[in-house]
């Protein structure tokens, strides 16, 4: 009913029709009732952003189509991808990234990377709060939505929210606080516009939450990690990481408040210092695992207490940390200038301290006497250390597991002959770039540490086919003393990486040696190795059925007949990268018969990259299996043609990345239309 004069009434009537077009798109039709939106009042305003507007108009509706992860979105078309926005009026064009030739006008690739960061930082649209209250199953890669969670109850409130993929904001999160009191686990990493407004106000209403991960945003200070801890008593894991403007003020609040703490990871955190790791100790008395990598503030003493006091501590990362130098296990003698360790049965069984570059051979056998348990190890680019620290490490901690020493060529072979044989249960080795390193004590390491899972001989030139020879001879010849006590002794676990980069000394002999010590490979990268021929590769192939990534690039010998072997023995592979180095002759030994039985029998594959070659056109691809591709590479390959381009834009539904640079048969009208047939999802 209208109360007024019948003149005021048509007045009001000449009104609404006169309104323009760009009406509020919360504006709903006369059969509905209006109900309460939050969101009401920004969306009123004309000058907020887009996203917005399109995720409330689907709110509204959102009675006649269930949110399943896709907002917009045609009925025939595939489900959403998270991190894509949605704008019907106006085409996108960065929904793949594609890096066209320098011959066209086209921008350069740094501020194409720097458009990449902003799309990533600003997700395009806002969390939709819908998902407090209903849970969904993801795929396997965590960008698509698939079906609903049997799991969960449509209506009620959800325990774990996640919001990686969406922008949020402090409005979003208030609200979320309100519909999921009882939630438990928070992630909302990488968020530059949330502000300590919206995460006091979650976290004081939200007070069973035990799991938070708010790495990555810039505007949060102290006063968040004080609410925190103050209203949440449960907390056992916080990912405060990149968060610039914390202080030890947050550490003392949790060392307060937060006794149940056992994980926390605060790399990149530069205003940290000692008396906050102090406090912390204090208070924190269950640490498992801590990471304060890249805060340069601190030092020994305050690494010192945390792991005096945290008697569960397990694992400390300080990665490119340089003022800390393992001078924590020293304690002078009164009256006397020797030093004593600190700790004789240490509990710590992981340090990470690459990048350390003041820790030096006594420093290091100081941790080792205290440590003798320790089990990982990483003190890689630590230009102090040489073969005496290691073989005072190895003598210590005889359960060694994992080491990493990548360094600058100080370590020799005694070493690591010593690191062998005292420690022979060791599953993970990196000595790249120790050159000085010959066969003596790498096929030593081979034939004694029989467990090993990855091992890294990337750089070590002067090994050759001796290495992996001998070990494949004797394996062999074990195969007729099968099941005697001898044979079970010889039995090895599966190596799964294998890297032999800059190897050049390493011929076919070596492959197919390789493929009989660790005939269930996973990952092999025979990078720049001049002498492996195709011929090697079939005998590496001919083993190592289970092969899933296989790097050969810049090796000049490889020809079709490698592509063919892949292709029939190593169906499951899912990255191969075969480039070639410009203008040399090796461009010319890679057809587009190989690309096209490629795409016809590996339907893993996700990853390939051929830069360089010359004869790789696209024109005879007729079938594609390999629907799961993601990124492909063939940046040089000057003969691509525009038909085998477009048949693999349409062919692999997945394709996100494709870079044809230096492809001067592709015209900048046919990369233009290449992006507007690849956006996907949209109306």
């Amino acid at each position: 009913m209208f109360w007024g004069t019948p003149v005021q009434k048509r007045s009001a009537v000449d009104k609404v029709e006169k309104r323009p077009n760009t009406a509020p798109l919360l504006t709903i039709s006369s059969a509905k009732k209006h109900k309460f939106d939050p969101f009401e009042k920004k969306i009123k305003n004309p000058n907020h952003s887009s996203s917005l507007q399109k995720f409330s108009k689907v709110r509204v509706d959102g009675n006649e189509r269930i949110f399943s992860g896709s907002l917009g979105i045609k009925t025939n078309s595939r489900p959403k991808t998270i991190g894509t926005e949605l704008t019907p009026n106006k085409k996108r064009k960065d929904n793949l990234l594609l890096i066209g030739g320098p011959q066209f006008d086209q921008p350069p690739i740094s501020s194409i990377r720097a458009h990449d960061e902003d799309e990533r930082v600003s997700r395009g649209k806002l969390f939709p709060v819908n998902l407090c209250i209903c849970s969904y199953e993801m795929s396997a890669e965590g960008d698509i939505f698939r079906k609903f969670s049997n799991k969960h109850v449509i209506g009620t409130p959800v325990d774990i929210i996640d919001m990686s993929n969406w922008d949020v904001t402090d409005s979003t999160l208030q609200l979320v606080s309100r519909i999921a009191p009882q939630c438990t686990d928070l992630s909302c990493p990488k968020n530059d516009k949330v502000t300590d407004k919206g995460f006091v106000e979650f976290f004081f209403r939200t007070t069973l939450v035990s799991k938070v991960d708010i790495s990555g945003t810039p505007f949060i200070t102290d006063s968040t990690i004080e609410t925190l801890a103050k209203c949440c008593k449960q907390l056992k894991e916080l990912n405060m990481s990149a968060c610039f403007r914390m202080t030890d003020d947050s550490l003392a609040a949790l060392g307060e408040n937060s006794a149940s703490l056992r994980v926390l990871y605060a790399s990149e955190c530069p205003l940290l210092a000692d008396n906050g790791l102090i406090a912390l100790s204090r208070g924190c008395r269950k640490l498992v695992n801590v990471d304060f990598s890249y805060c340069p503030l601190l030092t020994d003493r305050g690494l010192r207490g945390l792991v005096n006091r945290s008697f569960d501590l397990t694992q400390v990362k300080c990665n490119g940390n340089e003022i800390i130098d393992c001078s924590l296990f020293r304690v002078p003698a009164l009256g006397q200038e020797m030093s004593c360790n600190l700790f004789i049965s240490c509990q710590v069984r992981s340090f990470i301290l690459q990048g350390c570059a003041e820790i030096d051979d006594e420093k290091l056998s100081w941790l080792g006497q205290a440590c003798m348990q320790l089990k990982s190890l990483d003190i890689s680019n630590c230009p102090l250390i040489t073969s005496v620290g290691v073989d005072a490490l190895s003598a210590s901690c005889t359960q060694l597991e994992a080491l990493n020493i990548i360094g600058y060529g100080k370590v020799i072979d005694y070493a690591i002959c010593g690191l062998a044989q005292k420690c022979p249960g060791i599953r993970a080795l990196d000595l790249a770039g120790h050159e000085i390193l010959s066969d003596m004590s790498v096929s030593f390491v081979i034939s004694s540490c029989l467990r090993l899972n990855y091992l890294n001989l990337s750089g070590l030139s002067n090994i050759s086919d001796t290495t992996f020879v001998p070990s494949a001879e004797i394996a062999q010849e074990m195969e007729h003393l099968k099941g005697t006590p001898e044979y079970l002794r010889s039995v090895r676990d599966p190596l799964r990486s294998l890297h032999l980069t800059d190897v050049f000394n390493l011929s076919d002999a070596s492959l197919g040696a390789i493929g009989i010590l660790y005939s269930r490979l996973h990952v092999l990268d025979i990078s720049n190795c001049h002498m492996i021929t195709s011929a090697g590769i079939a005998k590496m192939c001919k083993f190592c059925t289970a092969l899933k990534s296989l790097s050969a690039n810049y090796c000049p010998r490889i020809t079709d007949k490698a592509i063919n072997y892949i292709c029939r023995r190593c169906i499951d592979i899912e990255t191969l990268c075969l480039s070639a180095r410009k203008n040399t002759a090796s461009c010319n030994k890679i057809s587009n018969k190989s690309l096209k039985k490629l795409l016809a029998n590996c339907l893993k594959l996700k990853v390939l990259e051929m830069k360089n070659r010359l004869k790789l056109t696209g024109a005879d691809i007729k079938e594609i299996a390999a629907i799961d591709l993601r990124s492909i590479t063939l940046a040089g390959c000057t003969n691509m043609k525009p038909m085998g381009v477009a048949k693999l834009a349409l062919g692999c539904p997945k394709l996100f990345h494709i870079n044809i640079s230096r492809c001067k048969n592709l015209p900048r009208k046919f990369v233009d239309e290449l992006y507007r047939v690849r956006i996907p999802y949209c109306e």
